[in-house]
């Protein structure tokens, strides 16, 4: 007798293929039959609904996240079932233990952190050993800079030829215990892009290239916007590395309307034999950690140090000034909001206008303060566009655009950070099958996008795939009426529409609804 009957199955099997009707038997976690219904212990009548493979999101931030909230309920509730985490160049692998918390301070805004929880993890091994038991499969990338500090031996600049045995010796390491490969953050402290040479890109990607690992790219930032996605392109045809770029798409008003910009800089790279994916996920605005808004020469130390330099008093006028205009060219779709506050949870979801009025202060003055007051354990969030409803049209307009390409994916980008964090968060795969819906598009090559291509991309060997002999990873829902649900004044509205969640042969959603069941497993890269 099989565990599971999905019955009636509308089967989507995320290849891509034309979809087909027929019964899914299910068996000590792996699909055992797809053909004539037999007799299980527990039946679903999926009669209506469409059955595909669990959707596999390849950019969180949860990496703390998984250590202690199991349940994982905005992954869950939006039939994701397998996550990588380690994403943007942050995390804790490697650390040395000294280090966990210093980095998860500095980090807090965007990795979610709990200073009464105790951390473990300095390696893969260690993490997907705590990830291990969740309610969806949890997979990691080394990051980039816990690595160099790790390397460095603290948050100060050092010329990577000073380190770059060590830092190379430790990734194949990290690789070796399971990680899928590296993450940069060429935006973030202290990898951020004056600091970093593209030498040092280079080498590090011949360590994947030699472990068939993957380097995930949170691309460096540029005056055009275009640069730091050539530099990772040059990078991979260089040293053969399969690259994963993050979170590109067209913003307002630089590359609005012109997705070409990036299309054609990818497309010529893949010509040339560059080996390319992109991702992004379907919202306009998007979140970060307040420290990214400080000038670079106040970004220098540890935590204690970057604190005691901000709170002098000329320099925190000289910065008050920085943040102002930082807001007005960082903050592409305003208002801003804080998403968490360390010291301050009743700034949670409201703007920067209305906290810096109420406070009477500028915003440069307002947010400045607010940082020190939360010991730089602060993250924002952009509003979701524009107020013109024709320019929010083209960005999505380009978006849609931009997913019909073979080498684009979803990402949620998503944190746990703080009572208000971004909609993505709860929203982004529910937000993805809706959108193929209005604008109609193929469910076909949706699926196949959030599934076998990301399974096959980071190297999740038998997943992905609605196939005998195949993990039961599934996701069942009503594909008429699926929907995101999460917005700024509820970031945590969970999706409508997803009725069912399998993990590895155990019913994760029920009719809606969590059962507590974790079933998920930690991931080791496919050699």
């Amino acid at each position: 007798m099989y565990d599971i009957l999905i019955k009636n199955a509308n089967i989507y099997n995320g290849t891509g293929d034309e979809a087909f009707f027929s019964n899914i038997m299910i068996k000590d976690g792996i699909i055992a039959k797809i053909g004539d219904a037999e007799s299980a212990f527990y039946e679903i009548d999926a009669d209506g609904l469409v059955v595909s493979p669990g959707f596999i999101d390849p950019h969180t931030h949860y990496d703390n996240t998984v250590l202690y909230d199991k349940q994982i309920i905005n992954c869950i509730s939006q039939g994701v079932t397998t996550i990588i985490t380690g994403l943007c160049g942050l995390g804790l692998v490697p650390s040395r233990k000294e280090d966990i918390s210093k980095l998860n301070r500095l980090n807090s805004g965007m990795v979610d952190y709990r200073e009464n929880f105790e951390y473990h993890v300095a390696n893969m091994k260690e993490y997907l050993h705590y990830a291990d038991g969740a309610a969806v499969n949890v997979s990691g990338a080394v990051a980039h800079i816990p690595l160099r500090v790790y390397a460095t031996g603290g948050f100060h600049n050092v010329a990577y030829e000073q380190i770059a045995e060590k830092m190379k010796a430790v990734l194949r390491e990290n690789i070796d215990m399971g990680a899928i490969g590296l993450s940069i953050g060429l935006d973030y402290f202290p990898t951020h892009s004056s600091l970093i040479a593209n030498r040092e890109l280079i080498d590090l990607c011949r360590v994947l290239k030699e472990k068939n690992a993957v380097l995930l790219a949170h691309v460096r930032p540029s005056e055009n916007g275009l640069d730091g996605e050539k530099e990772v392109c040059e990078v991979a045809k260089q040293t053969g590395v399969r690259a994963h770029i993050l979170h590109t798409r067209t913003t307002y008003p630089g590359t609005c309307g012109r997705p070409n910009l990036f299309t054609d800089i990818f497309e010529n790279a893949i010509c040339a034999g560059a080996d390319i994916s992109v991702e992004t996920y379907p919202y306009y605005g998007g979140q970060t950690y307040g420290i990214y808004y400080l000038p670079l020469w106040a970004q220098v130390g540890e935590l204690e140090e970057i604190l005691e330099r901000i709170n002098i008093p000329q320099n925190k006028k000289i910065i008050a000034e920085i943040l102002t205009d930082n807001y007005e060219k960082l903050v592409y779709y305003k208002p801003g909001r804080f998403a968490y506050v360390k010291n301050h949870p009743e700034y949670e979801g409201r703007s920067f206008e209305c906290i810096a009025e109420n406070r009477g202060q500028t915003i440069g003055e307002m947010m400045i303060d607010v940082l020190i007051e939360s010991e730089l354990e602060v993250s924002i969030t952009s509003a979701d566009g524009m107020q013109d409803p024709t320019i929010n049209k083209q960005l999505l307009d380009d978006l849609m655009y931009l997913l019909q390409k073979d080498y684009y994916t979803i990402g949620s980008d998503s944190m746990n950070c703080g009572s208000m964090t971004h909609p993505r968060a709860f929203g982004s795969f529910a937000k993805v099958l809706r959108l193929t819906r209005e604008y109609d598009l193929s469910l076909e090559k949706t699926i196949y996008k959030i599934t076998k291509f990301n399974a096959d991309r980071f190297g999740f060997e038998g997943r992905g795939h609605i196939q005998v002999g195949k993990a039961a990873d599934i996701a069942i829902f009503d594909y008429a009426n699926v929907c995101d649900k999460a917005s700024y004044e509820m970031a945590r509205a969970c999706a409508d529409g997803i009725k069912w969640v399998i993990v590895n042969g155990q019913i994760a959603l029920a009719n809606g609804k969590a059962t507590g069941i974790f079933a998920g497993r930690s991931l080791k890269r496919s050699s």
